[in-house]
């Protein structure tokens, strides 16, 4: 029996736009941590296989054969941080045993955070660094005050309100990727900031059937919750 996903909408605020790319040198400064998370997945290490044998009434021998696939679990870790006015996005594992995890950051501190082409570093009041692969970079209107008069900055307060919005993906099986309006975005389970308006949301999955809709995006918060459907073999 075929599922359908479940939409849920719930009111909150929060500002986001479309993705770019991550610049390649950004000078340490400080940034405000938005956001934590670390989710539990499972990965293929090797596949045993083993067999029985049994000699039927006849005399034939029947053999069978079975395979098990071995798979070891990790945690993994995702940080959204405001560095300027780009909001990033990294994820590390976190069977890294020379690295701390990001759980120590808080939500809404300030960090001193830093970009290497495709790297987010932060660092603790001691020093210690933490290291994570960006794999978001989005302009956040409300990252700097570009305007000069209150005249401008009430014209920029309207269009962020109405720009205003989150998307905040799940799927089962989670490690899906993520696409918005053709552009990959992250894997699921992600927190996104497409931006008020129609954007065509795409979740794929090897072994999955792909899952494919045109939302329309208003501001607030989307909290949108697929299954994937097995692909018929």
């Amino acid at each position: 029996m075929k599922r359908n996903p479940i939409i849920l909408f719930s009111l909150a605020t929060l500002v986001g736009a479309g993705g770019l790319k991550a610049e390649t040198t950004v000078a340490c400064q400080t940034a405000t941590v938005l956001d934590v998370q670390a989710r539990e997945e499972f990965e293929p290490v090797s596949v045993s296989t083993h067999g029985t044998q049994r000699e039927k009434a006849n005399g034939k021998k029947e053999v069978h054969v079975y395979s098990s696939p071995s798979q070891k679990k990790t945690t993994k870790y995702a940080i959204t941080v405001r560095l300027s006015d780009i909001v990033y996005t990294a994820e590390s594992r976190g069977d890294l045993f020379w690295q701390f995890k990001p759980t120590v950051f808080v939500v809404n501190d300030a960090v001193e955070a830093c970009v290497k082409k495709d790297t987010l570093i932060l660092k603790r009041q001691d020093g210690k660094e933490y290291k994570a692969k960006i794999v978001r970079a989005e302009r956040d209107p409300q990252g700097a005050d570009g305007g000069t008069t209150d005249e401008s900055r009430r014209a920029g307060a309207g269009a962020s309100s109405a720009a205003a919005a989150i998307l905040q993906v799940v799927s089962s099986p989670a490690n899906a990727e993520i696409e918005v309006d053709g552009a990959f975005t992250g894997h699921t389970p992600s927190k996104l900031h497409p931006g008020a308006g129609s954007h065509r949301v795409t979740i794929r999955k090897p072994g999955y059937r792909e899952w494919s809709r045109d939302l329309q995006i208003t501001a607030g918060e989307i909290n949108l919750n697929v299954e994937l459907e097995p692909q018929s073999r």
